[in-house]
């Protein structure tokens, strides 16, 4: 089996393989097949796009073609470019307990290690697929949040678990008002005093919270 990026050249393997995973598990996705099925190869295409930020690592088996694949995207934004996103993971059933989506989420971390200045990878699966959930955990995911009713489909309701991975350890920066403030509460030997309310408190931990 060959992990690599995919290319424009992949476009319409792609293509087919997202919509297959769209109208087989319609719980599992944010879009849906009745969207994209309207895509062209040509909008496929647009959506592997590294220099973008867009990365879409797929798993192809000589004998079987493209039978898995995962997308990496980095936000464009500034104060958002130390974060991650790990959407559309999918493997076809038949190459399903083989180690394939394993082998994704592994080669999807190397690759976010690789970007200079990611320091987090966020995901989000739905509450009711457990396999996918216990998959994630294992590959060093945790929960952050449970968002509920976060997709509706038809009449049915879908809870979104939100996991998150560190892939580096984050440089804190206090912003100076916030170091005034907390430098405000502390007494002499730097303690927060008693009636401190629980934000404060919080707040003075954001070091060791985050390492």
């Amino acid at each position: 089996m060959l992990l690599r990026l995919l290319s424009v050249g992949d476009a319409e393997a792609f293509h087919h393989l997202r919509l297959r995973a769209l109208r087989d598990e319609p719980l599992s996705f944010g879009s849906t097949y009745e969207q994209e099925v309207q895509w062209t190869v040509a909008d496929r295409a647009r959506q592997i796009d590294s220099v973008a930020g867009r990365l879409v690592i797929g798993a192809i088996k000589e004998d079987a073609g493209l039978v898995g694949v995962v997308g990496l995207t980095r936000s464009p934004h500034q104060k958002t470019r130390h974060r991650g996103d790990l959407w559309g993971l999918y493997v076809t059933p038949e190459s399903r307990r083989q180690g394939v989506a394993r082998a994704l989420l592994a080669d999807a971390n190397s690759r976010a290690e690789a970007l200079e200045g990611l320091e987090q990878v966020a995901l989000g699966v739905p509450s009711a697929s457990e396999g996918a959930h216990h998959l994630f955990l294992s590959a060093g995911y945790h929960d952050v949040c449970v968002h509920p009713r976060y997709y509706k489909v038809q009449d049915a309701y879908v809870d979104l678990v939100w996991m998150a991975k560190a892939v580096r350890q984050p440089t804190i920066q206090v912003h100076p008002s916030i170091e005034h403030a907390l430098r405000a509460m502390k007494p002499g030997k730097g303690e927060l005093r008693g009636n401190a309310p629980e934000g404060a408190r919080g707040a003075r931990d954001v070091r060791s919270a985050a390492n």
